[in-house]
């Protein structure tokens, strides 16, 4: 497995393109990704239907997963919310950004 992570990061790296397009990729850590004792964490995400489609006990088992397997698994309506979120937070932050940068070029004048 390392190895397929370590040739996937040195022609895909998304994550630190600057670093490892075409070199021996690192962990962030700057440990070489195929050395042994590199910790990598694996998570998985895994989006499915509507909220309203599951039941009681679809939830006890979807929840159960993040616990058990380290596997989230969320509806397609929680993904859209989160997306939502943080849009409107990257928006909030825009803004105070803008009031930030007239008020520093009002007292400067």
């Amino acid at each position: 497995m390392r190895s397929q992570l370590a040739d996937a990061a040195k022609k895909n790296d998304l994550l630190q393109p600057d670093l490892n397009l075409g070199k021996e990729p690192t962990s962030f850590a700057g440990d070489d990704l195929r050395h042994p004792f590199t910790h990598i964490h694996a998570a998985y995400n895994i989006v499915i239907g509507r909220r309203d489609e599951l039941d009681d006990v679809s939830n006890y088992v979807r929840n159960s997963y993040r616990s058990l397997h380290r596997v989230q698994v969320c509806t397609y309506d929680r993904f859209v919310q989160v997306a939502r979120n943080a849009d409107r937070n990257d928006w909030f932050d825009s803004q105070r950004r803008r009031v930030v940068d007239r008020k520093r070029l009002t007292m400067d004048d």
